[in-house]
């Protein structure tokens, strides 16, 4: 797999430097993250938000790896209602919140 970033949204391929990668599976994303495949996945900017069959599964396994996971936009740094509209999921914590402010600062630019 050739990019280290996951985003859903193709609008962030500028602001990120990284192939757009979409896998289709929720857990299988997180899973990846949690197995240091991917750095970072994140769902819910474009109303593509996963629901919580979607990703609960695998978010027992990402926080025993040790991996941050929060909600993307809104609740930040408060811990993830499996009912929020987004999510990201990072390896670490600095990296979550690096790519929360570079994919939230890109929200609101006109590409």
């Amino acid at each position: 797999m050739p990019a280290s970033l996951f985003c859903h949204d193709a609008r962030f391929t500028r602001l990120l430097h990284y192939n757009i990668q979409c896998l289709g599976s929720g857990v299988l994303d997180i899973l990846y993250v949690a197995t240091g495949r991917l750095d970072v996945v994140y769902a819910g900017v474009a109303n593509e938000g996963w629901k919580p069959w979607d990703y609960c599964a695998a978010l027992v396994i990402a926080v025993e790896a040790g991996c941050s996971i929060e909600s993307l936009i809104g609740n930040e740094g408060k811990e993830l209602d499996i009912y929020d509209k987004s999510i990201i999921c990072a390896g670490n914590q600095q990296l979550l919140q690096d790519c929360r402010r570079v994919i939230v600062q890109g929200l609101h630019k006109e590409y």
